[in-house]
């Protein structure tokens, strides 16, 4: 421009006709436009192939920030081997109520976040879990609680991943089991192909002593007496009949479990019951 460009710093030119840099001014805008694709890529995540390492390392993060929310005296963990330990085992299928279970065998209340609970169809552990606790919160019984993954049908591809996962945990992370808890809904306590399924797997795996340390726990029935009586008057039997007639067809099914016990457990009891 005239009068302009002596004013102007060397190199800089002042003009009106730009065609001549049309080439220039896109290679300047297509540098941009990567630059800006490449920092847009890098700010998305992307999951990365994950290496043994890596998935303890993030296993232990989460225990830190779980064992962070829980009581004192409870401690979440990869592995209870060789601890010192009675160890109990709780297993059953979905909506069995095993979560609220353990967190009342601590000592603390059913929806406790020690064993996430859920009112879901679906199970709220996704996972084998060890925890080193004292049972009914007194110091001088020690034990360590497994809580496992809610299963519905052995025959289906979710069913085997539970299992082959809790064989896994077992063989690898627990010496030993003192007491097998089955869990099976007092309200509907049918013994299906899941529950049949998941006890020949447990028998297969610990011989015939694992009858001599098991026991069926029925849940979700409320024990006061108000409401025991109301269930007989509706049922026509007592709880003790009901629990003997399912005991006889566990019998039938597996001849090696002759001398089980049961007892009743209602985790979500009220106090003044």
């Amino acid at each position: 421009m005239p009068g302009q460009d002596s004013k102007t710093p060397d190199g800089v030119l002042l003009t009106y006709n730009i065609q001549g840099n049309e080439r220039k001014k896109l290679l300047v805008i297509g540098v941009i436009v990567i630059v800006i694709g490449i920092w847009i890529s890098l700010d998305r995540s992307y999951p990365l192939p994950t290496t043994k390492v890596q998935v303890e390392m993030r296993r232990e993060g989460e225990q830190l920030e779980a064992n962070a929310k829980t009581p004192p005296g409870v401690i979440l963990t990869d592995s209870i081997h060789e601890n010192g330990r009675k160890k109990l085992l709780i297993i059953g299928k979905t909506g069995t109520g095993k979560s609220s279970l353990c967190n009342v065998i601590t000592g603390h209340p059913h929806d406790s976040e020690i064993f996430p609970v859920s009112a879901e169809a679906v199970s709220c552990t996704q996972s084998t879990q060890f925890a080193e606790v004292f049972f009914n919160n007194d110091k001088s019984r020690p034990v360590s609680l497994i809580d496992t993954i809610g299963f519905d049908d052995p025959q289906n591809d979710t069913d085997a991943k539970i299992i082959a996962e809790l064989v896994h945990e077992l063989k690898h992370n627990c010496d030993h089991v003192n007491l097998f808890m089955i869990a099976v809904n007092g309200q509907n306590p049918r013994l299906d192909g899941a529950l049949m399924g998941m006890i020949r797997i447990f028998e297969g795996m610990f011989g015939e002593e694992f009858w001599n340390q098991a026991v069926i726990v029925f849940t979700r029935v409320p024990m006061d007496e108000k409401t025991k009586k109301k269930r007989e008057r509706i049922t026509k039997e007592t709880d003790e009949e009901l629990a003997r007639k399912y005991l006889k067809v566990v019998k039938a099914e597996f001849p090696k479990g002759r001398g089980l016990q049961y007892l009743f457990m209602d985790a979500c009891y009220e106090e003044e019951d």
